[in-house]
């Protein structure tokens, strides 16, 4: 197991709002990470992309738990547990993880994970199993499935020597079990266990498919506030360039430059909108309200709206004012 430094035993708690996600390729690299991971954690944006995810992993943190999370995720399915994580100052901090695989058709392209803040009570239970699972004593009576530590029965060691056995081995233990199942002890045992695994993961899907809608319009959302503020710099930066620096910039200027369809300013600005992989429109307030001066959006017809006003019931309007 990775060893990432001494702990400091002390608990970071996260906000009710915060919610951690990040992305990884195929061998669990990190590919993206919100603000909300890279503020936890303490590390910079630059020293988690391309670093493995357990970089963050607490040494408190069992073996079994991660490998049960990727023969869950390995196989096509979510994966939702409790994980203590470690900061790069050596704290530490409780999590409930969703994790799922990402596919590019039928390829898996990586992996997305979604976490949140975990409860008292989902805390207490997790560090009470986990400290069973490390110990060895214990940890032999133990397994984790789908995020869930689990006692082994009798049941559990017969089904592992089923799938060992011969086929004919099988078709004799398959003929016993009917017998047994006419008496109506199997049949009743059998249909309560499927009951509740189907109705485990009937929930945990459910819970899985919310959490992760939720975690990909935060992620797109943040995506597109952080590419409106670059671009806005780069158009600030084009008018400062063409006229000749900061303190040329007035209103009159800006007018100026929008009314001149061959001042150089203007040729800069079209071509930034134009690069854009969207729509993108200039807006000037006068008294009437937002007006466009210019844009690459084009209505119904096909035609520049230029000269139209950002009508008040756009939910555009709004933030402007």
């Amino acid at each position: 197991m990775r060893d990432n430094g001494a702990a400091t035993g002390h608990e970071i708690e996260l906000r009710d709002e915060q919610i951690i996600i990040s992305r990884t390729d195929e061998q669990g690299r990190i590919v993206f990470a919100n603000q909300d991971f890279i503020d936890i954690s303490g590390f910079a944006e630059h020293e988690l992309i391309g670093q493995p995810q357990n970089i963050i992993r607490h040494p408190d943190m069992p073996a079994a738990v991660f490998a049960d999370l990727w023969r869950d995720i390995k196989a096509g399915r979510p994966w939702i547990g409790l994980i203590k994580n470690r900061c790069k100052n050596g704290d530490f901090y409780w999590v409930e993880a969703h994790i799922s695989p990402l596919r590019n058709g039928k390829m898996r392209s990586g992996y997305l994970s979604m976490r949140r803040k975990a409860s008292r009570e989902q805390i207490a239970a997790a560090e009470s199993a986990y400290a069973m699972l490390r110990e060895p004593a214990q940890a032999s009576h133990l397994f984790v499935q789908h995020g869930e530590v689990r006692r082994r029965r009798p049941w559990t060691a017969l089904h592992s020597a089923f799938q060992r056995v011969s086929l004919g081995t099988k078709l004799v233990a398959t003929s016993l079990l009917a017998a047994i199942a006419l008496l109506g002890i199997a049949s009743y045992f059998l249909a309560g266990h499927v009951t509740r695994v189907l109705d485990d993961n009937a929930r945990q899907q459910l819970t899985h498919d919310v959490s992760l809608l939720r975690a990909a319009v935060s992620s797109r959302v943040e995506s597109a506030n952080i590419e409106t503020v670059e671009y806005a710099k780069i158009l600030t930066d084009r008018l400062y360039e063409a006229l000749g620096g900061r303190d040329k910039l007035t209103r009159r200027s800006f007018e100026a430059i929008l009314e001149q369809s061959s001042h150089p300013a203007n040729r800069k600005l079209d071509g930034v909108l134009r690069d854009l992989r969207g729509a993108g429109s200039i807006f000037l307030l006068t008294p009437q309200g937002f007006q466009r001066r210019m844009s690459t959006v084009l209505d119904e017809n096909g035609k520049s709206p230029v000269g139209s006003y950002l009508e008040a019931g756009s939910p555009a309007h709004l933030p402007l004012v």
